[in-house]
């Protein structure tokens, strides 16, 4: 056989050589490698050593923060599923309210129901439900965060990876209470937007310029821009200065809307003295006809201040009418004697009584008096209020479903204490050691009303004062509450459907009134019509009725609701720390039995009237 011919390639001589070069490619590779893939800076630190007492000590660092975190998780995760079966049951009642608002409407007169009752917008809850999906739920970075929290949890069993683990598992907490905080803050969100959205309907109802709340509308617009970017927590602050510049337009035209009523009041007035004495319209009167005319033109250009001059020169005029026709009504007056007619004007009452009918009379009142200090030492001054039947419930149609189905209810006569219970009051029970003595968180007592008290609290104080006084007092039943809430009217507040802060004390969290985070003394603002004060804000005034979730199957007497959930009794009115959409005259609360709050308090009332309290004129 022929030898292979095999070149010759130097020998070993010429393996040695080719050897180094491949060895320093080789690891050449591996290093790019290891660099590239992160774990370079692993190897190094394993050539430096590391120190177990302090992985170990990271690592149990480490190990709390996850348990922490898997907490807040849980609470908030919990949280967010307990709001959403709320809201998804309010919106599956929807319906069926709506049906119970239009039988009602059927049974007792479509024409006396507010078109705006049978339209239900999103509910508070429903709104908190829809930005906790938008900012939280479905958030990118809210999602991101459990994938770098098990990242987190994975990078622990490195002893190499422990103190980053730790930094960043310290961020995701940071985050996670951040997201919780904003869920609870969303929940004020929902109700802010709700009470704009009254705001700027109260502002159209007036049908006025829309140049006042401009400032108003570009806030809300903003607003909206954080809301679609999903960062609306950061400038919660919006809202409440919306509102603000809503108050503060709806201030500026408060003494123009007085002056549009009064005019009204005129233009009745003339009206009926003028059938009352067969007169015709003296010039006058097309004079006030023109000026109330650029009156309202101006009002809707904006221009608040000529619309108010304009209807200054109505009433004026008006009055100049009266002036001119003077001699013909005392013309007629003149013919109706002559002829034996009842002259059309009251006639001085003629005193015949005599002197012992007179003492007798003046004894009388001093005892109705001297009953009437020694019970109202106790009780504050009471008012009587006449019965009577009124539509309970959300009449406005922006409420919550709690406050359907609308419902009429018949009051019987009753008597009502004109303020809530004040701390000189209750102070009283205190010092005969029937009353505990409850915090004033430094507000001061005296004619503050009285607060942390639960009602449980308010039941042994009621005892005490029926003993002191040989009196039947009592809660307000709440469909009483509303009816002299609403004191005759159907509107949102006792006085009509805005509030300005002349009117109650209220929305603290806001920079709408002056900041002060506590209660005003009792009777600081204007009484309703039916006398009572505080009706709205200043404290939650407790009832006496069972908490139920809406109006089905409520009594229609007016009597306290005694089924139900009654370790939660209903609160009506709102604090000095809520919105304006809070403290509407149908928006309910509740409040376990023997739950305390510095926004909690009452007001007494009592069946029929007194002896010695005097009758509604």
């Amino acid at each position: 056989e022929e030898p292979l011919d095999i070149p010759d390639l130097g020998g070993p001589s010429f393996a040695r050589k080719l050897l180094f070069p491949a060895c320093a490619l080789v690891l050449t590779a591996c290093i790019a490698g290891i660099y590239f893939s992160g774990q370079l800076d692993g190897i190094i630190n394993r050539f430096k050593g590391i120190d177990p007492v302090l992985v170990a000590q990271q690592r149990e660092q480490a190990q709390g923060l996850i348990a922490e975190i898997e907490e807040l998780n849980i609470q908030l995760h919990f949280s967010i599923n307990q709001l959403n079966t709320r809201a998804e049951l309010q919106r599956q009642t929807d319906e069926e309210l709506k049906e119970a608002i239009a039988e009602d409407a059927a049974v007792d007169g479509a024409e006396e129901v507010s078109d705006d009752a049978v339209v239900l917008t999103n509910t508070p809850t429903q709104q908190w439900a829809i930005y906790t999906e938008s900012q939280i739920s479905s958030n990118p970075q809210y999602l991101q965060l459990a994938l770098r929290f098990d990242d987190d949890k994975n990078d622990l069993l490195d002893d190499f990876k422990v103190a980053a683990a730790l930094e960043d598992l310290q961020s995701v907490k940071t985050q996670v209470v951040y997201y919780s905080q904003c869920f609870d803050q969303l929940s004020v969100l929902g109700r802010q937007q709700l009470a704009v959205q009254l705001a700027r309907h109260a502002w159209q109802q007036q049908k006025g310029s829309d140049l006042p709340i401009a400032n108003a509308e570009a806030l809300l617009e903003q607003q909206q821009q954080y809301i679609e970017d999903r960062s609306i927590c950061d400038h919660l602050y919006l809202t409440p200065q919306a509102l603000a510049y809503f108050h503060d337009a709806t201030q500026q035209t408060l003494p123009l809307l007085a002056l549009m009523e009064e005019v009204e009041q005129a233009k009745s007035r003339w009206q009926h003295y003028k059938k009352l004495y067969q007169l015709k319209d003296p010039a006058a009167v097309a004079d006030a006809g023109k000026a109330e005319k650029s009156g309202l033109q101006a009002y809707q250009q904006g221009q608040i201040k000529e619309s108010i001059e304009s209807y200054v020169a109505v009433l004026n005029y008006f009055s100049a009418a009266k002036n001119a026709v003077a001699g013909e009504v005392a013309a007629f007056r003149a013919r109706a004697r002559k002829a034996g007619m009842k002259e059309p004007v009251i006639a001085d009452v003629v005193d015949t009584l005599s002197d012992a009918e007179k003492a007798a009379i003046e004894a009388a009142e001093r005892k109705r008096r001297n009953k009437r200090i020694a019970v109202q030492k106790y009780s504050g001054k009471l008012v009587s209020i006449k019965g009577g039947s009124f539509k309970m419930g959300d009449l406005s149609g922006a409420g919550d479903p709690d406050e359907l189905p609308i419902h009429t209810v018949k009051i019987k006569k009753f008597t009502m204490v004109e303020h809530e219970a004040t701390f000189d009051q209750w102070d009283l029970c205190h010092k005969e050691g029937r009353c505990s003595k409850p915090a004033d968180d430094g507000w001061g007592r005296g004619k503050r009303p009285v607060i942390y008290i639960s009602w449980q609290d308010v039941a042994a104080y009621i005892e005490w004062l029926n003993n002191k006084t040989g009196k039947d007092f009592r809660l307000p039943t709440e469909a009483e509450w509303e009816y002299v809430a609403r004191a005759g009217k159907s509107t949102k507040y006792t006085w009509g459907d805005s509030i300005n802060c002349k009117q109650a004390r209220f929305d603290y969290y806001s920079d709408r009134c002056v900041k002060t985070n506590a209660t005003d003394p009792v009777k600081t603002y204007k009484a309703n019509a039916f006398g009572l004060y505080d009706i709205h804000g200043n404290v939650w005034e407790m009832t006496s009725d069972c908490w139920n979730a809406n109006y089905k199957g409520a009594p229609d007497d007016g009597s306290r609701w005694e089924s139900g959930d009654c370790s939660r009794r209903v609160l009506r009115g709102g604090s000095w720390k809520n919105t304006p959409f809070e403290i509407l005259s149908a928006n309910r609360n509740w409040s376990a039995i023997d739950y305390r709050f510095h926004s909690y308090g009452f007001r007494l009332a009592h069946d029929g009237w007194f002896d010695f309290v005097d009758a509604p004129k």
